[in-house]
């Protein structure tokens, strides 16, 4: 499952971010924070975590939060997946990652949270 937001007003700057912080408010579930990144010329927030229900299953969602080139919109991107599903190897999840793309017309929209 891939979810997208529509662009929200930032409420945490991308250097704002810390591992430790996301730790405190996550837990255990954070499995691993892969910081500010650079995806195809927008700044983003990459981290991980790992989810298990009461019945048992796992499941893995992968976390971006996407800034328009003002860094006056965000977008919350994230792809979950089973943890048991062969399909989603690592090769194929930074692919997936890596193709996230901002729409040149959203790069100087202010963030709104609606349509």
């Amino acid at each position: 499952m891939i979810g997208v937001s529509y662009g929200e007003p930032v409420e945490t700057r991308p250097d704002e971010y810390s591992e430790r912080e996301l730790k405190e408010a996550m837990g255990d579930i954070l499995k691993d924070f892969k910081g500010v990144i650079n995806l195809n010329g927008n700044k983003a927030v990459y981290y991980i975590i790992q989810i298990a229900t009461e019945g048992g299953e796992g499941y893995i969602r992968h976390m971006v939060q996407l800034y328009n080139a003002d860094i006056t919109a965000q977008y919350s991107i994230n792809l979950e997946y089973s943890s048991d599903d062969k399909f989603f190897t690592s090769d194929v999840v930074n692919q997936i990652i890596n193709s996230i793309t901002l729409a040149p017309e959203a790069q100087h929209l202010e963030g709104k949270g609606e349509m």
